[in-house]
């Protein structure tokens, strides 16, 4: 599809034509809603001669400066480059734009196809976590308010992240006020009528990202939160929005309750401590890590003690690397096997083990031996 016909078929039409006339080194390539909320648009800047994203996107007219343009002049590893940022109209609400940095693909879409070990895992994590601290440092003094997997992109096992549409620049109180998107990853002080947003607001919703990495997804559909009563009451609403409206209201009281994570969907082999730092991340405000600098001092104490585990392609769980050893928990015919190697060889059987009927019961004995107990 070409710039003309993909103007006439976009809401934001009026606003990519004016956008396109005003900045000639932008050659439209293809429009892409994967994600989005407004509109992604792939494009080469000619200047940079490589290919670029720009988001068009509306939000609400208010005093605060819209902050694309701020984050435009930080250079981090861990953060979506962008290169212009800029308003297109203000009517009864805003439409912005910003041009940033092509990246391979969002960390949902990775996710998807990717199955990760505990030490990539936390690898991500920590990249998200770099990030995070510069926007939050006194030098920028922004909030981001819209973290969750989409908005985060990966490439050559690095994460950056990305859509500024929601960043915003703290003022005196350091506080903000709430951004309404995406309400799976709003944190428990967002809502209500003094609902709102700062530092620790992020932390929040990193650590449900971290949740995510460590394999405890959310469920995109939302009728999946309801309770068997839940149900009957969602079942007897006819109206599509009273629908929507009910299920929103249901998730907020599981946000607001610190219900939302199902801890018992993490795979078996997340340790207890690794998932204490998850809880303290998503707990209430009051309870909830300070900073940036207090989860990853967390991290790395953990660090200190981790087992890298990993789900292989085969659907086996591999422990890697732990005292010169790799360990391996598979399925064959009669039930769950130990199995260990060193220095790449074959896997063999552990001596001295038996054939177990859970994964948990061969992850239990496992643990006994290398541990020593």
């Amino acid at each position: 599809m070409g710039l003309e016909q993909f103007i006439k078929e976009s809401p934001y039409g009026e606003q990519i034509q004016k956008l396109f006339s005003e900045k000639h080194e932008l050659e439209f390539v293809s429009g892409n809603q994967e994600g989005a909320n407004g509109e992604i648009i792939l494009a080469k800047n000619r200047h940079l001669n490589r290919e670029v994203a720009i988001k068009i996107y509306d939000h609400d007219r208010d005093p605060v400066v819209h902050e694309p343009t701020l984050v435009a002049g930080i250079n981090h590893e861990n953060i979506l480059k962008v290169h212009d940022a800029g308003l297109l109209s203000s009517k009864s609400y805003s439409t912005s734009y910003y041009v940033m940095e092509r990246a391979k693909e969002s960390l949902t879409s990775y996710l998807s196809h990717e199955s990760i070990s505990i030490q990539m895992a936390l690898k991500l994590f920590k990249d998200l976590l770099k990030g995070l601290s510069c926007l939050h440092s006194k030098e920028y003094n922004l909030i981001h308010r819209d973290l969750k997997p989409d908005n985060l992109l990966v490439e050559s096992e690095s994460l950056k992240i990305g859509d500024f549409g929601s960043v915003k620049k703290l003022n005196s109180s350091n506080k903000s006020f709430v951004s309404k998107h995406s309400i799976l990853y709003r944190p428990p002080e967002s809502f209500g009528a003094k609902g709102f947003f700062d530092k620790k607001s992020d932390i929040y919703q990193a650590g449900i990202i971290l949740a995510e990495l460590l394999g405890c997804s959310l469920s995109i559909n939302g009728e999946s939160y309801l309770s068997p009563r839940d149900i009957k009451k969602y079942n007897a609403l006819t109206r599509y929005a009273d629908k929507a409206i009910f299920i929103d209201k249901v998730i907020e009281n599981r946000i607001t309750t610190q219900k939302l994570i199902d801890y018992s969907k993490f795979p078996f082999y997340v340790d207890s401590k690794l998932l204490a730092i998850v809880r303290k991340m998503v707990c209430s405000y009051d309870k909830r890590f300070n900073s940036i600098a207090d989860v990853l001092a967390a991290l790395t104490v953990y660090e200190r003690f981790k087992r890298n585990w990993m789900k292989d392609e085969n659907g086996n769980f591999v422990l890697e690397n732990y005292k010169g050893k790799d360990y391996l928990i598979i399925l064959e015919k009669e039930g769950y096997l130990l199995k260990h190697r060193r220095n790449s060889q074959n896997f063999i059987q552990m001596p001295n083990t038996d054939i177990y009927d859970s994964k948990e019961s061969a992850y239990k004995e496992l643990n006994r031996i290398i541990s020593g107990k």
